[in-house]
């Protein structure tokens, strides 16, 4: 009896060990062509690439001042479910946030208040805001220009349009893709910026610094825990393996076996997305 079972533990191992596989070669080639275009984004608008948390399926962020204004680019997937998200910092002040969307891509909860403003509503969109008392802030800022300039941004994304989110001290533009070029990155943000400006042409001229900013600002050391893990178990894989003439089994062999080559492969995408060692 033991046999079988023996063959079918074996048998689920490499099964559930090359699907693994599978989503650590998909993901880690995805991490690198996005490193890859960061990296030349970085050089070409004068921003620093910043390391995500692991959360951040292993993706970069550009932070840094951008045409007078502190700006960041964060690529994320969760879900399945890609997007990037555009800031730009914004001279407002306020509580809680607005977030503008077209109902066509993406709808949002009943309970979050709905506010009105004319201009945005002739044009297809919803506006809504977990504080009312945001009416007014949004009836002063959202000017028909402001609205026309928004919504041309949002047809040059046409389905990936996913929201526009004001918070105090940030514009955030976000999409349902990942960038494919850094001409997209230097359209989308120049677009965000061109669109705050006109947001702002009445407001004061002041600098107001989101807590978001703060944090992205900061050096993640996530990578280093992804790493060290993956060291981990590339470690008790091989314990494993030179282990089993002691007391041979297929299980521990195979098992050692495919946590080697799934940590081996994985520490590979990491040093080479990030340019530690040369890519062949």
């Amino acid at each position: 009896m033991w046999p079988w079972i023996e063959i079918i533990i074996v048998m689920l191992i490499l099964v559930l060990g090359l699907f693994t596989l599978k989503r650590i070669y998909t993901s880690g080639k995805k991490q690198k062509r996005i490193w890859r275009i960061f990296k030349e984004a970085s050089e070409e608008l004068g921003l620093e690439v910043k390391d995500g948390p692991v959360t951040d399926y292993g993706y970069p962020k550009l932070f840094g001042r951008y045409k007078g204004r502190l700006v960041y680019v964060h690529p994320t997937e969760r879900k399945k479910q890609q997007s990037t998200v555009y800031a730009v910092q914004n001279a407002l002040t306020f509580d809680g946030d607005v977030v503008i969307t077209s109902p066509e891509t993406t709808t949002l909860k009943n309970d979050i208040n709905k506010l009105s403003v004319p201009s945005i509503q002739e044009k297809g969109l919803e506006i809504r805001s977990d504080e009312r008392s945001n009416q007014v802030l949004a009836n002063d800022i959202f000017s028909r220009g402001a609205v026309d300039r928004l919504k041309d941004l949002i047809n040059k994304q046409a389905e990936n349009f996913r929201a526009f989110i004001l918070e105090s001290g940030v514009y955030m533009f976000s999409k349902y893709k990942l960038p494919d070029d850094i001409d997209e990155i230097e359209e989308t943000l120049e677009d965000v910026i061109k669109l705050a400006d006109e947001i702002e042409t009445n407001s004061d001229t002041f600098e107001v610094v989101n807590p978001r900013f703060k944090r992205i600002s900061k050096k993640s050391r996530a990578v280093v825990f992804d790493i060290g893990m993956m060291i981990v178990s590339l470690m008790i894989g091989i314990v494993l393996i030179l282990s089993s003439p002691l007391f041979f089994s297929w299980i521990s062999i195979n098992l050692g076996a495919m946590m080697i080559l799934l940590s081996g492969v994985r520490i590979s995408f990491i040093l080479h997305a990030r340019e530690w060692i040369p890519t062949p």
